[in-house]
């Protein structure tokens, strides 16, 4: 009898302040994938033990292969649950691998003026229309998504979230990376992005929502390969 392949679970997580709602135009050929949603961080909650927790969300059916797939920030939370639960490949969207992917906002500025202590969700919300279309939320749906999205955080969520992207460091990562990343990148500048890439010409950081039928593409083509 031929020996058949194993199927595959696709697992999905946002980046910082979004939803599943940034996938939503995504076309992903599994017949099983499955959304991860933030969870309210605990007070000095390390990143390691928020990975544990966001990782109790994942069930694999039966032999399955395990595909993690993470936008921005969701991208670190998904490579370090990728330490806790045995992976067969990660996909990151607009996010980094490495400190060294990060400007020197990130690595130096905010940590020694570390400003964003003061955030709070009303402020991101309100500062929107300021910052929002140069990361690609053009379209008044995007526009409407964000908005949305960002109103069901709290805002220790959001001044937890950023200090833990700035802080972080990617270290003993073992599972296969894919990371598709956009030209037109404002957060994470594709400039400063090493290989192995993907690149989308043109793409934002919002690329897997208003280019999503490039993005799924690339993510069909890696699926596949697999």
């Amino acid at each position: 009898m031929p020996v058949q392949e194993k199927k595959t679970t696709v697992y999905l997580l946002s980046g910082l302040g979004l939803d599943p709602n940034v996938f939503k135009h995504l076309t992903i050929h599994s017949d099983d994938i499955h959304h991860l949603k933030w969870l309210e961080p605990k007070k000095k909650e390390s990143l390691e033990s928020y990975a544990l927790r966001m990782s109790e969300g994942i069930q694999l059916k039966g032999d399955n292969k395990l595909v993690l797939i993470g936008h921005s920030f969701g991208g670190v939370l998904m490579q370090e649950i990728s330490k806790i639960i045995t992976t067969d490949q990660i996909i990151l969207i607009s996010s980094i691998k490495a400190k060294k992917e990060k400007d020197a906002g990130m690595n130096f500025w905010m940590r020694t003026f570390p400003l964003h202590q003061l955030v709070t969700q009303k402020m991101v919300v309100n500062s929107f229309k300021s910052w929002g279309k140069k990361h690609g939320y053009q379209s008044q749906e995007a526009q409407a998504m964000f908005l949305h999205a960002a109103q069901q955080h709290s805002s220790y969520y959001f001044r937890w979230a950023t200090s833990q992207i700035i802080a972080w460091e990617s270290k003993d990562i073992t599972t296969p990376i894919a990371h598709i990343h956009g030209t037109k990148d404002k957060t994470f500048a594709f400039k400063r992005i090493q290989p192995p890439l993907i690149a989308i010409e043109g793409g934002s950081h919002l690329m897997v929502f208003n280019k999503a039928a490039e993005v799924s593409q690339h993510i069909n083509h890696i699926l596949d390969k697999m």
